[in-house]
């Protein structure tokens, strides 16, 4: 599922202030890679160099005690501990690190979706019964969109409770759907065009929630209401729909790629940087167990994805002038990055969970997991330290976009969802 940066919430954490800097004992910029867990000072490298990082790219900016010397880096990781085990230590070990989910489409009523029938009330209609002391109504109008839909809703509205009327009204451009009014000015009055596309949701809500919360193992019953474990994971959704997070790399707002050799590895349609790319992936997951995310597609869509795993299958020393044919350039001398001493070939495949669909029992991950291939040159400083990199050609247009992780939800936009309260569902359903 995908959805739109700017449309999803993420709270982004204050961005790190880099001060420029050489090293004095003449080992070069290599030594002073930001972030390093060798304690070098924080830089800010020459934004000339078409493959070292920029500020956007800098690894630093998701980690400031990270390891960067290839031979140091695992080639294989997985997330073996759950990141929210010190939260829940009975759980570890013994519910799955992470969970898929839906990512409730916003054009099939986003969580106030009866996912379990007509006649058994949604997640935030059984939310209300508990917490909002509002019973709510019996049925929900058999049409979202269309002549006749405003009508329908507005009955609803009268008997529905404030968080499943506030979802509908308002979450991303779902009400106007059914508010009577022609907003396109194309087929009519509440055409279905109008509203929220079919790949509009909250995976940008399920990515975070899906690492730093542990899945429900079981219903739990509060106020009389009984929450189903798909329910609790909408509800838990929900409140994350708002994340503190930290982003790598600059989200592309292009709907074509142009291709080229001589392209800066640092743009918006190339980033995230390889180099960047590997030593998060090989720390967040091969050193640590850490929530990383990923929007896997390079291009305008958003794809938000947990990364869970990762396997190098190729890492060997390349010539300059094969490393040069692989992004797709020619010549013999490498002019990407100056700063390269030792130019690496890698081959690495990335894990990450995939969507699923509400169920009334856990289901962990293992079964939900894709796996991309990614093919880059690496560039090595002088002592053997990641320094930067390029993509070959043919994942030029097919590889990560950005990268996050989140620190802590935020809260729910829906003001009548209480994040506490969600996470006392959570707590019930874990025990």
């Amino acid at each position: 599922m995908k959805t739109i940066l700017t449309a999803f919430g993420i709270a982004l954490l204050a961005s790190i202030n880099f001060v420029a800097c050489t090293d004095q004992d003449g080992g070069g910029e290599e030594d002073n890679l930001p972030g390093d867990i060798d304690n070098a000072p924080d830089i800010n490298g020459d934004q000339s160099k078409a493959d070292a990082w920029n500020a956007d790219n800098d690894p630093a900016a998701l980690s400031t005690h990270l390891v960067y010397r290839l031979t140091n880096l695992p080639k294989t990781g997985k997330l073996d501990k759950p990141v929210w085990k010190k939260r829940f230590p009975a759980a570890a070990g013994r519910i799955a690190t992470a969970w898929t989910d839906t990512y409730w489409p916003t054009a099939e009523r986003s969580h106030n979706n009866r996912w379990q029938g007509d006649t058994v009330k949604s997640p935030l209609e059984k939310y209300d019964a508990a917490f909002n002391n509002k019973a709510g109504c019996a049925t929900q109008p058999d049409q979202l969109s269309g002549v006749g839909a405003k009508a329908k809703w507005d009955t609803y509205f009268q008997c529905a409770g404030p968080a499943a009327t506030w979802q509908m009204r308002n979450y991303q451009n779902l009400g106007i759907l059914f508010d009577g009014i022609d907003n396109d000015r194309k087929n009519g009055i509440d055409d279905a065009e109008e509203g929220p596309q079919s790949w509009w949701g909250t995976c940008h809500a399920w990515t975070p929630a899906a690492l730093l919360e542990p899945e429900p193992q079981h219903a739990v019953t509060v106020n009389g209401v009984t929450f189903d474990v798909a329910d609790i994971k909408a509800l838990t959704q929900n409140v994350y729909d708002r994340t503190d997070a930290l982003m790598l790399g600059g989200r592309s707002a292009a709907e074509t790629f142009t291709h080229g050799a001589n392209l800066s590895a640092n743009s918006d349609d190339l980033d995230v940087n390889p180099g960047a790319l590997h030593v998060i992936v090989t720390n967040f997951l091969g050193k640590n167990d850490m929530a990383l995310i990923e929007d896997r597609t390079a291009l305008q869509e958003v794809w938000n994805q947990p990364v869970v795993g990762y396997r190098v299958t190729k890492q060997d020393p390349i010539t300059p002038a094969k490393a040069i044919e692989c992004v797709g350039g020619s010549g013999a001398t490498w002019t990407y990055n100056p700063s390269a001493k030792k130019l690496v070939e890698v081959r690495m495949e990335v894990d990450y969970i995939t969507e699923g669909y509400p169920q009334a029992t856990p289901v962990g991950f293992e079964n939900n997991t894709q796996t991309d291939y990614y093919h880059y040159i690496l560039e090595l400083g002088s002592t053997g330290k990641v320094i930067g990199g390029r993509y070959c050609t043919e994942n030029e247009t097919n590889h990560p976009d950005f990268l996050w992780t989140p620190i802590k939800a935020y809260g729910a936009s829906n003001p009548y969802v209480d994040l506490n309260k969600v996470r006392d569902l959570i707590g019930k359903a874990v025990q």
